[in-house]
């Protein structure tokens, strides 16, 4: 008999089960990378949209008239 289980980290977002791993093989995740890096991810998905975003004065608000 063979089993398979998948040994990946305890992501929040995750779509992977872990529960075989965990009942056959005992796997516990050591970390959710999710939390470890929030701040790169943020910044990974912030980025690109930083590019289009308006700048400076063009960009309005108060004293802007």
């Amino acid at each position: 008999m063979f089993e398979y289980a998948s040994g990946v980290s305890a992501n929040t977002g995750s779509s992977w089960s872990i529960a075989n791993a965990r009942k056959v093989v005992g796997y516990e995740p050591r970390d959710d990378s999710e939390v470890v890096y929030a701040d790169e991810i943020r910044e990974m998905m912030l980025e690109p949209a930083r590019q289009n975003m308006v700048q400076g004065e063009a960009r309005g608000g108060k004293g802007s008239l």
